[in-house]
């Protein structure tokens, strides 16, 4: 509990700088500052040696609880809020005219200690009377902050009206905000260190899958290939959380279907991760969109090799009526030899031509096999 209002008083009239409610600021990284609020004054741990306190214990927005070591300025001072901070903070319903009187000889892009001005907050919580009224004001709609988010980064969440303004007040479609995991003391050696992240139309495509916004940004012209830290595109995370509506979006504009990433490899195609996951109906529509069926992936397995090593026969006939080539090697075989060591079935063997001598099947036994079926055959060359 709060210590009582009069040890507050003893406290500040002690020496300290703020007390109990003060909004402020805390350094939280090497230049990393949150924002919250002290809720105690000579704080200290129950754990902690007798007599040892700390000036503030105080609630940070993300809802964690921190102490501050010294009562300096370079670890905590006060939050000075921006014109729009205190209406915001409120969350009542504003209308114009208030609007514009916080604004009177104020920046209308001031910015607050993350960043975000008046239009990016109100965007975010889906505050359309107010993104109207901000842009009529003449704020920037490309201002960023420290993310390099934008106020049409959190818009697309919200659907295609709130997209739709902010594109016609010129908002830049292909900015990308930056890693949120990003480490500045990590470099792969494969991939290097990218703090470029996603786009609007990333957002639109991920777990929000809004194929109508997505739709919106490509026609205002939205790239459809840009790769966020992990190389992933627009399609990728569609195809990752199963959006067919928007997939079929992204492929009828023309996304590029076999560029790979970090997760699943950056030789692996989104057809090679379909046949993988035994998703029959997404092979077909990239193999539609002309993905190469014969690319090779990690130990140079193809879309085919991966289907057959699951014995998936609806994927290996799609990709077989698709000129996928059945005597192509990985370093584990051909996908007719990875079928049988799974026992595939007489129609998966047959599709691949796994009979002896067949394209993906080694030189023909002697003759004294001869009589035996083709599948039998092909069964005296299980490894």
């Amino acid at each position: 509990m709060p210590p009582k209002a009069g040890k507050e008083r003893d406290a500040t009239e002690a020496g300290f700088r703020f007390k109990v409610g003060t909004e402020v600021l805390c350094r939280t990284g090497a230049e990393e500052w949150s924002a919250g609020r002290v809720v105690r004054l000579n704080y200290r741990e129950p754990d902690w040696p007798r007599g040892r306190t700390v000036p503030y214990q105080v609630a940070l927005e993300d809802g964690g609880l921190i102490f501050v070591p010294q009562d300096i300025p370079e670890l905590c001072r006060q939050l000075q809020l921006p014109w729009w901070g205190s209406l915001f903070k409120e969350r009542q319903e504003l209308s114009a005219r208030q609007l514009r009187r916080a604004c009177v000889d104020k920046p209308v892009n001031e910015q607050d200690h993350n960043g975000n001005t008046a239009l990016l907050e109100a965007a975010r919580h889906n505050w359309e009377p107010i993104v109207s009224e901000l842009i009529s004001m003449s704020a920037d709609v490309n201002v960023s902050n420290g993310k390099r988010e934008r106020p049409l980064h959190h818009a697309v969440f919200h659907g295609e009206d709130m997209t739709r303004a902010l594109l016609q007040a010129k908002a830049d479609l292909n900015v990308q905000d930056t890693d949120p995991d990003f480490d500045p003391d990590f470099t792969s050696t494969t991939f290097g260190n990218r703090l470029e992240h996603r786009t609007p139309l990333h957002y639109c495509c991920a777990a929000l899958g809004d194929a109508a916004v997505a739709a919106v940004l490509i026609q205002a012209g939205a790239k459809l290939d840009v790769q966020d830290s992990q190389f992933k595109t627009p399609l990728h995370l569609a195809i990752e959380e199963g959006h067919a509506d928007v997939i079929d979006v992204l492929l009828r504009a023309k996304a590029n279907v076999n560029l790979g990433n970090m997760e699943s490899g950056m030789k692996n195609t989104p057809l090679m991760d379909a046949a993988h996951a035994g998703k029959c109906e997404l092979a077909e529509k990239l193999i539609a969109a002309k993905a190469d069926v014969n690319a090779q992936g990690k130990s140079d397995m193809s879309a085919l090799h991966l289907a057959a090593r699951r014995g998936d026969v609806n994927v290996v006939q799609v990709l077989v009526a698709a000129r996928a080539d059945v005597a192509q090697r990985s370093q584990c075989g051909t996908a007719a030899e990875l079928a049988m060591k799974k026992a595939g079935s007489a129609r998966l063997l047959e599709l691949l031509g796994a009979e002896a001598g067949g394209p993906g099947m080694p030189a023909k036994k002697p003759a004294s096999v001869a009589s035996l079926s083709a599948v039998q055959r092909a069964a005296l060359f299980l490894v």
